[in-house]
């Protein structure tokens, strides 16, 4: 059975917007990281943890879930509590 690809994008935030140029909103997109394909999810940690940001926990565990359950395009506000809210 095939791994399913994972996808991470990090745009700046509206508080950043003046530091950057404006066709350079992204700060990192598993598209442009010819490493990425096919990795497991640890990766895409590790990544945030190499820019320094930190998620909540519930992120991973609920992305996982949803693998196991073959979710996609799933819609879900996490905080930094761990709790969660699906919006669509």
């Amino acid at each position: 059975m095939r791994r399913p690809d994972f996808f991470l994008v990090i745009e700046y935030n509206d508080s950043q917007a003046g530091e950057v140029e404006e066709d350079e909103g992204i700060l990192y997109s598993n598209l442009n990281d010819p490493k990425a394909w096919g990795k497991p999810l640890a990766y895409y940690r590790d990544k945030l943890t190499e820019l320094g940001i930190a998620v909540p926990e519930s992120m991973f565990t609920e992305t996982l879930l949803d693998e196991t359950h073959c979710v996609g395009n799933r819609h879900v506000w996490h905080w930094v509590d761990d709790t969660f809210k699906e919006t669509c």
